[in-house]
């Protein structure tokens, strides 16, 4: 759990974009709720399921986003044969807050819920790959735009 304050004098998108101060809180759980084999110590095996969900919320007087949801899972080795691969799928729901200008024009303000699933591939100590697909409700959250589909590849080197 958490916050943040800021007390400058704020100029932003907003209808009314003049306001002094700004703040927001926060709070994050994160659990391990499973475990293929008891852990006895660091060297024990890591494979298990674990939960997250995490909530934030500003004024939405003063912020593009007044509340952000996340909720989801990870096994590490679901594959017994693939210890340190990591499975996941989450959700997402960002609200946009009140009114803004976008372009000089006033948009009402929205929603954007993502659903992704991924598989990080741990090919070696220094290297993994992992692919994403995520199905997107309302992307930008003004509802211009048709739900969307997205994959991609991540990867990473470590020297």
């Amino acid at each position: 759990m958490g916050g943040y304050y800021d007390s400058r004098q704020f100029v932003g998108d907003f209808v009314h974009p003049t306001h002094s101060a700004n703040g927001g809180l926060y709070a994050i759980i994160d659990q391990v709720i499973y475990r293929a084999a008891p852990y006895i110590d660091e060297k024990s095996s890591r494979r298990g399921l674990s939960i997250f969900t995490s909530c934030a919320v500003a004024p939405i007087d003063r912020n593009p986003v007044s509340l952000y949801l996340d909720v989801g899972c990870n096994y590490l080795g679901l594959l017994p044969c693939r210890a340190n691969d990591i499975f996941g799928v989450a959700a997402s729901y960002t609200k946009i807050s009140g009114d803004v200008i976008n372009r000089g024009s006033v948009v009402h303000s929205g929603h954007e819920t993502i659903i992704e699933a991924s598989y990080r591939i741990q090919l070696s100590d220094n290297f993994y790959l992992q692919p994403d697909i995520q199905y997107i409700l309302h992307p930008g959250a003004f509802g211009a735009h048709s739900n969307a589909f997205v994959s991609g590849l991540r990867f990473d080197i470590t020297f």
